[in-house]
């Protein structure tokens, strides 16, 4: 068994160690906080386990293998270097990291200190992404598609009323791009590999922040165009079209619809059944690596994330959208 340490009480946290339970591979160990009764109250959640206010003893205490951490985006660096250094492994929230400079760090200090780091993409462990990418075959080779993720957040409103929070603020590396472009960007490079190039057209907001953005991603023989946005509300699912036909989902994540239409006609429903907690899959994945010592499924994945990585920090870029986290970044 896995014994789990969490830093952040939020309701992602609250739902991943829901999910990591319900694998039947882990243990809930305790949390990180800097209030202690917030602390406690998460931990009554779970049948108890310890609160840390000091950071620096969370790194340190003995009865962790790995912590899932989900504090804000510019404060996920610091906090799983440390970590690691200290030989515990991390399940980072996506983005893991603000740049490829942070990426390439923690990459430096896990393999030093032998520790693995996970970046939480829950959406393509999914089974039902899994078939997404089976059925790609069936469209012949692609030649273009859309794979947009639009979610008005609530947040926004607290923005339009002259606030700041994390999510929409540069100094904690938030913003459209690296809240929801990081699902469908995830999704491309998983199908498809490292696009040749990447733009943004990035829309921003008074914050500084990207509130709405078009994506283009060019992989040579065809292009995807994403539109992302968490300032607009939308329905629109995704179509990746084909010499032989079109791939459609109601999303990129939480797929519970697949199709594909071609000269032959419609297909039913492609998809499966959705797994009882949304995180499950992911948790399931990174248990199983880690018990196993898995080191083949280890890279691969940590090779997917470093192209990510990569490819959002391209567009970031492109978009003129510079967070304080890129003071070392070349």
């Amino acid at each position: 068994m896995i014994r789990l340490g969490v830093i952040g009480t939020n309701w992602i946290s609250k739902s991943f160690v829901e999910a990591a339970l319900a694998t039947g591979k882990y243990v809930f160990s305790g949390v990180y906080s800097r209030r202690q009764e917030t602390g406690e109250a998460f931990c009554q959640g779970f049948g108890g386990g310890f609160t840390e206010t000091d950071f620096i003893s969370f790194c340190n205490r003995e009865d962790i293998d790995i912590a899932y951490i989900a504090s804000p985006n510019a404060l996920h660096f610091e906090q799983a270097k440390s970590l690691l250094m200290a030989g515990t492994s991390v399940i980072v929230e996506k983005p893991a990291v603000s740049n490829t400079y942070e990426f390439e760090e923690i990459k430096r200090v896990s393999m030093d200190h032998g520790t693995m780091f996970f970046e939480a993409a829950r959406h393509i462990h999914e089974a039902n992404f899994q078939s997404l990418r089976q059925n790609l075959a069936q469209i012949g080779q692609p030649i273009g598609g859309y794979l947009n993720y639009i979610q008005y957040s609530s947040r926004y409103d607290a923005v339009l009323n002259g606030e700041e929070p994390n999510i929409f603020s540069l100094d904690y590396s938030g913003g459209t791009l690296m809240d929801l472009g990081v699902y469908p960007v995830y999704g491309a490079v998983s199908l498809f590999g490292e696009p040749q190039s990447a733009r943004y057209f990035a829309r921003k907001i008074r914050t500084g922040v990207d509130g709405f953005g078009t994506i283009l991603l060019d992989f040579g023989s065809f292009d995807l165009t994403i539109m992302v946005s968490k300032t607009a509300y939308s329905k629109a699912g995704i179509e990746i079209y084909g010499t032989e036909g079109t791939l459609m989902a109601n999303s990129i994540a939480n797929i519970e619809h697949i199709e594909v239409e071609s000269k032959d006609g419609l297909s039913g429903n492609l998809s499966g059944p959705m797994a009882p907690h949304g995180m499950m899959e992911e948790a399931d994945t990174f248990a199983d690596i880690f018990l196993d010592k898995d080191d083949a499924s280890y890279e691969k994945l940590l090779e997917l994330s470093e192209t990510v990585c990569r490819v959002m920090t391209k567009l970031r870029q492109d978009g003129g959208i510079q967070f304080p986290a890129d003071r070392y970044l070349k």
